[in-house]
């Protein structure tokens, strides 16, 4: 198996994500409950087009986040 490590500035969702990619996994530090601003706004701007796209049916997904200490909103950052 192959394995693509991408920043967010560097993603192409279409031939990244839809064309090549058989699993997806989207990481972010926590920052008061919320993950980073880039990932929200990339999953807003570079994401949204194709949340619909029929060409994700079967993929796998799955998402980690990091954050300074007990307390800092990761379970609430992951759940939502």
């Amino acid at each position: 198996a192959e394995v693509r490590v991408r920043s967010l500035t560097d993603v192409d969702v279409e031939q990244d994500v839809i064309e090549w990619a058989d699993a997806v996994l989207l990481g972010a530090p926590v920052h008061y409950g919320n993950a980073a601003a880039a990932l929200l706004s990339w999953v807003e701007e570079g994401w949204a087009p194709f949340w619909q796209d029929e060409r994700l049916d079967g993929k796998l997904g799955g998402a980690f986040a990091t954050a300074g200490g007990m307390a800092q909103g990761l379970e609430h950052a992951l759940t939502s």
